[in-house]
C-alpha cells in the first residue's frame, strides 16, 4: 500500500488516512451485518404466509388462490439475491480491510487493529461451529416451503408451463445461490490491493481505447 504517491506525507499524516477509512468502512460493513436480521425476519413472514395460506385452502374451496404459491419462490429469490449482494460486499469489504488493518499495525509497530484480519480469519471464518451450520436449518425450511409450492401448483396450473416455470426457478435460484459460496475467494482477492489497483488501470485503459475507437 505505501508507495510513491505516499511517500511525500509523513507517517502520522498516513495513518490518520487510514484510520479514517478504517472507520468509516468498519461502521458500514457493522450496518450492513446489522441489516441481516431483518432479512431473515421477511423470510419467515414469506415462508409463514405460504403455511397461512395452505391452511386456507386445505379445503379445496378457495383454489383461486392457488397462484400465491408460483410467487412465494420469486421473494425468496428476490430475498436472497439482496442478501447476496450484501454478502459479497462485506466479503470485498473486510479483505480490504484486513489489509488497511495490517498497513496501520506496520506503521504502529504493534498489532492494534486485528478485527477484520487475525480475528474474522480465525473465529470467523474458522473454529465457527454456529456459522457453518447455521444455513442447514434455514435451507431446509426453505426447500420444504418451496416443495409444498411446487406440490400446490403441479395440480393447479398447466403441465409445460409448471414444468417451465419451475425449471427456471431452479436455474435463477443456482445462479443466486452460488455467489455465497465463493465469498471467502473474493474476500481474500480484496486483501491483494496492488493486483485489485492493477486491474483497475486495466479497465480503465480498456474503456480509453473503446472511446478512441468510437
Amino acid at each position: 500500500m505505501p508507495n510513491e504517491k505516499t511517500s511525500k506525507i509523513s507517517d502520522v499524516e498516513l495513518l490518520n488516512h487510514y484510520a479514517n477509512e478504517w472507520s468509516m468502512l468498519n461502521q458500514y460493513v457493522n450496518d450492513l451485518d446489522r441489516g441481516y436480521e431483518k432479512f431473515l425476519t421477511l423470510m419467515a413472514l414469506i415462508a409463514g404466509g405460504a403455511i397461512t395460506l395452505l391452511a386456507f385452502i386445505a379445503d379445496g374451496q378457495h383454489d383461486n388462490y392457488s397462484f400465491i404459491f408460483y410467487i412465494v419462490p420469486l421473494s425468496f429469490l428476490a430475498v436472497f439475491g439482496v442478501l447476496g449482494y450484501q454478502f459479497r460486499t462485506t466479503a470485498i469489504l473486510r479483505g480490504h480491510l484486513a489489509r488497511v488493518e495490517e498497513e496501520m499495525n506496520k506503521l504502529l509497530s504493534k498489532d492494534v487493529y486485528i478485527w477484520n484480519s487475525s480475528l474474522i480469519e480465525v473465529y470467523m471464518a474458522h473454529q465457527n461451529i454456529p456459522n457453518n451450520f447455521l444455513m442447514v436449518p434455514i435451507m431446509l425450511f426453505i426447500v420444504g416451503v418451496v416443495a409444498v409450492c411446487i406440490y400446490q401448483t403441479w395440480f393447479a396450473g398447466d403441465l409445460w408451463f409448471n414444468i417451465t416455470y419451475w425449471t427456471i426457478v431452479l436455474v435463477v435460484a443456482t445462479v443466486v445461490l452460488i455467489p455465497f459460496f465463493r465469498n471467502e475467494i473474493f474476500r481474500h482477492r480484496a486483501y491483494d490491493t496492488d493486483k485489485i489497483i492493477q486491474a483497475y488501470e486495466n479497465y480503465k485503459t480498456d474503456y480509453e481505447e473503446k472511446k478512441k475507437l468510437k
